[in-house]
């Protein structure tokens, strides 16, 4: 569930809990309208469609186009993901993908049509603190146009050219209780026009992280930061369209998926690509850049999801943890059951059926000698044990045959729960055909010792082996797991009832600093954004709005941006 950084407010958020046929064919046929709004771009609108058709390769099939009078934006793609319950990779995903974009910048257009093939993989979670490395690669090829005149380009860059590239990008995520840690690396190598030659070399790094404290119960204050740059070093022609355009919309090196990683100065009061010009000479486009953000929200004002009534119950709190510790213990006794030393002692059982066999022709003879109804009641008592015993080695026996036997059929069995006075199966049959033994008018009752000491031989060695595993070094390895497996459900639980609201409010504030340099011009100031405004959400639905002043603006700029959003966030983080 926390495989990448910034899934919550995409692909990972479930849509319905209700299995019909609406949420069905919603599920696999998924269209998500949508609308918004950029300075750049002015009032735009489109539609994502999600077709789902699990296939041996490819198992999504997505298409999106969004447009406005100002530009256009549409891409086509299939992918494929493959998970793995064992060893060091355990997610892989791959996807084919075609993109065109045309979106304005200050005076001119940024416009591409690209292939793409990609593939990225995850390892598995190392430590307590879940950390996960990703790594990648993205083959594309195309073409990059702008409309810009010469004296606004550099030497050796080029307004319109073809256009091919290889890049290859790794990363880590972490979580540490609420707080969530991640950081990038990619490399891009170009070539412009026709050929296989490298003509520019671009790097970008990017890292964040969300960090979320609770200084009173659902008053949860949030703190996003994120610091990016890049850099470009030009070996021989470059497109203008390559070069770094920065504003209030993210741009990922990267062709799509959960995983981020901002390619541009991020600086929310610019609008999208409106960062792009450093002076007055109308160069476009950075060689270098660097960005930071700050985003503190603050909730001053909540209702909480979970009732009060349940919340100030004294013995909620109790009960809720006995739960917890009982899915704590059943998780670890499954992953005890399922390795091959207990395999082996559940094998024991089969000898021991033998043994019931045995015992059951002597519960026969006896009853037919008719001995009176004490004698036949005790008789019974003992067949009631015996059937006990039989459906449990019934059961062992088939868990060996088409899975793992468990843990409590066998603790049942042969070893009870001596701390809570309860015996096993075997052990009260064994006390009752001694009583029957002992019982007047028994012919021959050594015919009984035989099968009572088979029995209790059996009983002990099983119950050796089934104690000596249950406190050894595989035992606690299995009991680890099962903690580190609860952690999330213990976390989501404690974030409903402690942090969770049905609807807040909160205050936010931003500081954004960026500088942009070009190539053989001087060196420009740190450029900031500073602003604020107010979040709504309702459950897990996030409206903000507010403003991003330019405190310094340049002739060629403007005094701020907007700032309006919705979406979903990751109730469950």
């Amino acid at each position: 569930m926390s495989r990448a950084f910034e899934t919550g407010q995409k692909e990972e958020v479930k849509r319905s809990v209700l299995d019909t046929p609406a949420t069905e064919t919603l599920a696999n046929y998924f269209p998500q309208p949508f609308v918004g709004y950029d300075r750049s771009r002015n009032p735009y609108g489109g539609t994502r469609l999600t077709v789902k058709q699990p296939s041996g390769l490819l198992d999504t099939i997505s298409v999106n186009g969004s447009g406005s009078s100002r530009s256009s934006e549409g891409a086509a793609e299939v992918e494929g993901a493959k998970d793995f319950e064992s060893g060091l990779i355990r997610h892989l995903e791959y996807q084919f993908r075609y993109l065109h974009s045309d979106i304005p910048s200050i005076s001119t257009s940024l416009k591409e049509g690209l292939g793409q093939a990609q593939f990225m993989a995850a390892t598995k979670a190392f430590g307590s603190k879940n950390l996960i490395f990703r790594f990648g690669g993205l083959v594309e090829g195309g073409n990059k146009q702008t409309e810009v005149g010469l004296p606004q380009v550099l030497p050796g860059n080029l307004p319109r050219s073809s256009y091919g590239s290889l890049k290859a990008f790794i990363g880590g995520t972490m979580r540490s209780g609420r707080h969530a840690l991640k950081g990038s690396y990619g490399l891009h190598l170009g070539s412009a026009g026709k050929g296989a030659q490298l003509d520019f070399i671009k790097q970008v790094f990017d890292a964040g992280a969300n960090l979320r404290f609770l200084v009173t119960d659902h008053r949860p204050i949030t703190l996003d930061l994120h610091f990016n740059a890049g850099s470009i070093h030009t070996r021989g022609e470059l497109p203008v369209a390559e070069r770094f355009f920065g504003g209030n919309a993210e741009r990922n090196f990267i062709a799509a998926g959960d995983w981020i990683i901002r390619s541009n100065p991020y600086i929310r009061s610019f609008p999208q690509n409106q960062f792009a010009q450093t002076s007055a000479a109308g160069i476009f486009g950075g060689d270098s850049f660097f960005s930071a953000n700050i985003t503190l929200a603050a909730t001053v004002w909540g209702k909480p999801l979970v009732p009060r009534e349940i919340l100030d119950e004294p013995d909620f709190p109790r009960l809720v943890a006995l739960q917890f510790n009982v899915a704590e213990s059943a998780l670890r006794n499954e992953y005890l059951s399922s390795t091959p030393e207990f395999r082996q002692v559940a094998e024991q059982v089969r000898p021991l059926s033998l043994t019931l066999e045995s015992v059951g022709r002597k519960l026969d003879e006896v009853e037919g000698l008719n001995l009176g109804s004490d004698v036949n009641d005790q008789v019974r008592l003992c067949r009631a044990d015996l059937d006990q015993v039989n459906e449990t080695v019934s059961a062992i026996k088939e868990d060996l045959q088409d899975g793992a036997p468990k843990t409590a059929n066998v603790r049942k069995l042969v070893v009870g729960f001596p701390a809570a006075g309860i015996s096993s199966y075997v052990s009260e049959l064994m006390d009752d055909l001694t009583s029957l033994k002992d019982m007047k008018g028994i012919p021959n009752p050594s015919d009984i010792d035989g099968p009572l000491s088979d029995l209790g031989r059996q009983q002990a060695g099983m119950a050796t082996a089934f104690t000596a595993l249950d406190s050894s070094p595989i035992a606690v390895k299995a009991k680890t797991k099962a903690v580190k497996d609860m952690i999330y459900p213990r976390r989501v639980f404690d974030e409903l009832t402690h942090e969770a609201n049905l609807i807040a409010v909160s205050p936010v504030f931003i500081f954004d600093a960026a500088r942009m340099r070009q190539r053989g011009l001087p060196v420009s100031g740190v450029r900031y954004a500073v602003g604020g405004g107010m979040q709504l959400s309702i459950v897990s639905l996030d409206v903000t709005m507010g403003y991003a002043w330019n405190p310094n603006p340049k002739p060629w700029e403007g005094r701020g941006a907007l700032l309006f959003s919705i979406q979903v966030s990751n109730l469950f983080r």
